[in-house]
């Protein structure tokens, strides 16, 4: 079980890479989580951030289907580990085994998705969810070099200060 507030921070080479498994309330009104990663970069790079959807989050508070609030929360959350401009983030969307205990072997995917940001909330309609073909994949996804979703979360588990 991971508690509220385990958070991994990795600084190296001018980058940071935080990871924690955020909790939000879900706009069908109850607490919904999913795997949440912040990739800072040295400029011109802008930041990533990647939530990752967990099996054991409800079918129906996924995360896709609240991705506006999932961001909200994560733009908070993260606060205190960089200064982020809400207008310049990019968000993605991941799925894979780890999402969802009737996987089928279908590998996983990444979503890119393009949210509004008004007064001081993220705003989504699924017009903006760009599903990433496996060459966008390989330009944008690979040289972020995130780790499996199976071995962060194990080490979230081991968090110890």
């Amino acid at each position: 079980m991971i508690t509220e507030g385990q958070t991994l921070v990795l600084d190296a080479e001018g980058a940071r890479r935080v990871a924690v498994v955020l909790r939000w309330e879900h706009s069908q009104g109850s607490r919904a989580h999913c795997l949440a990663r912040l990739l800072v970069r040295p400029a011109p790079a802008v930041p990533v951030a990647v939530l990752s959807e967990l099996a054991d989050n409800p079918d129906h508070l996924g995360l896709t289907g609240d991705m506006g609030g999932a961001a909200s929360a994560f733009l908070e959350y993260m606060e205190g580990y960089a200064r982020l401009d809400p207008e310049s983030l990019v968000w993605i969307a991941h799925h894979g085994p780890f999402s969802s205990a009737d996987d089928d072997g279908g590998g996983e995917t990444f979503t890119r998705v393009d949210l509004a940001h008004h007064h001081d909330a993220f705003h989504d309609d699924l017009s903006g969810h760009h599903l990433l073909t496996p060459a966008q994949v390989l330009a944008e996804i690979a040289p972020l070099r995130l780790h499996p979703v199976p071995e962060v979360l194990a080490e979230l588990r081991y968090v110890r200060i």
